[in-house]
C-alpha cells in the first residue's frame, strides 16, 4: 500500500491507482484512474471531499476553451449531463480549486496520463465510491513510484516508471538505507527490465 496514512481516499499518481479506506474496516478498495497529461499534471496534494454531484454539468474552464480554440475548436460554456458530458454520471468535488474525482465519457482513458489534471475513473467505480464517501472525507495526493513492505517470506517491492525519475532514485535509496543487502538485487532486476514492471516482486534475504 501507499505510505500515507489509511484513511479516506489516497491517490498514488505513479500507479495510477486510487484507495479508500473505509472507516473501521480492513477493507481497502482500489480502482484505476487516469490523471492529468504532461502540461496539465495532477498535483500532489492534501484536501478533502465538499460534494458530490449526480448528472453534473461542465462548465470548461478558460484555460480549456483556450485550448480548444487554437486547436480551431469552440467548446459551449456548459456542457449539459448526458453522454457527451466529460464528467460522466458522477463528479466528487474537492477543496482543492479546479480538480475533481469524476467518471468519463472516454473510459480508454482510464488507466492513462490524458486528462486537464481531473481523476477519471471508470462509470461502475466513480458511482461505488461517491457511495462511500461524503463531505469531509480525506483525499491524498501522492507521488510514489517506489513501494515496499514486508511478507513472510522478505521484502516485496512495487515499482513503477515515472516521469520525474528522481522520485524513483530517491524511494530506491530509501529502500536500500533500510536495508543495504537489497542493493544488489534491486541492480539485478533493473538489468533485468524488471523493477519498473509494477509487479509486485519478492526479495527472500540468505
Amino acid at each position: 500500500l501507499p505510505d500515507a496514512p489509511r484513511r479516506g481516499i489516497v491517490i498514488n499518481l505513479a500507479e495510477l491507482r486510487l484507495y479508500y479506506y473505509p472507516p473501521d474496516s480492513p477493507t481497502v478498495h482500489v480502482f484505476p484512474v487516469g490523471i492529468g497529461r504532461a502540461g496539465w499534471e495532477t498535483p500532489v496534494a492534501q484536501t478533502s471531499v465538499t460534494r458530490i454531484d449526480q448528472n453534473p454539468v461542465w462548465r470548461p474552464p478558460i484555460s480549456i476553451k483556450n485550448e480548444y480554440r487554437h486547436a480551431g475548436l469552440t467548446l459551449p460554456d456548459v456542457v449539459p449531463a448526458g453522454p457527451e458530458n466529460p464528467l460522466g454520471n458522477t463528479a466528487i468535488r474537492l477543496a482543492l480549486p479546479g480538480y475533481l474525482l469524476h467518471g468519463t465519457n472516454k473510459p480508454q482513458g482510464v488507466g492513462m496520463r490524458v486528462s486537464h489534471g481531473c481523476i477519471r475513473l471508470y462509470a461502475p467505480d466513480i458511482e461505488q465510491l461517491s457511495e462511500m464517501v461524503g463531505a469531509g472525507t480525506e483525499v491524498r495526493i501522492v507521488n510514489q513510484p517506489v513501494k515496499w513492505g514486508m511478507s513472510s517470506s522478505g521484502v516485496v517491492v512495487e515499482a513503477y516508471r515515472d516521469r520525474l525519475q528522481q522520485h524513483s532514485t530517491v524511494a530506491r535509496a530509501h529502500l536500500v538505507e533500510k536495508s543495504p543487502a537489497l542493493e544488489n538485487w534491486l541492480h539485478s532486476k533493473r538489468r533485468e527490465q524488471l523493477l519498473f514492471s509494477g509487479i509486485p516482486l519478492n526479495y527472500t534475504p540468505r
